[in-house]
């Protein structure tokens, strides 16, 4: 009945990212930073989390002369998230 229940998306700030991700593809740093209104090292720390966990995928790039730091789930996130969901909807239905 627990399947599915992954430690590193259980975290509520972690679920957000990936709920947020799922929903609006790839997002800037900046974005996540103040939807969540999370400091910029806690919001990097769920994020590194989630990229060794190998569910977003983090590219650093340059805009207008500015570092800008995109992240997007990757299909294991979103298998992740999914899965999840699924666990919450059968413990519901228990």
């Amino acid at each position: 009945m627990l399947e599915g229940l992954d430690p590193v998306c259980l975290s509520p700030h972690r679920l957000l990212i990936l709920t947020i991700l799922r929903r609006h593809g790839d997002v800037e740093f900046v974005f996540l930073k103040n939807t969540l209104r999370l400091p910029a090292g806690n919001l990097s720390q769920h994020l590194k989390t989630l990229e060794r966990a190998g569910y977003v995928v983090l590219k650093k790039t340059i805009k207008h002369k500015y570092p800008v730091t995109t992240c997007s789930i990757t299909e294991s996130g979103l298998e992740a998230f999914e899965g999840l969901v699924a666990a919450v909807k059968r413990l519901h239905e228990w």
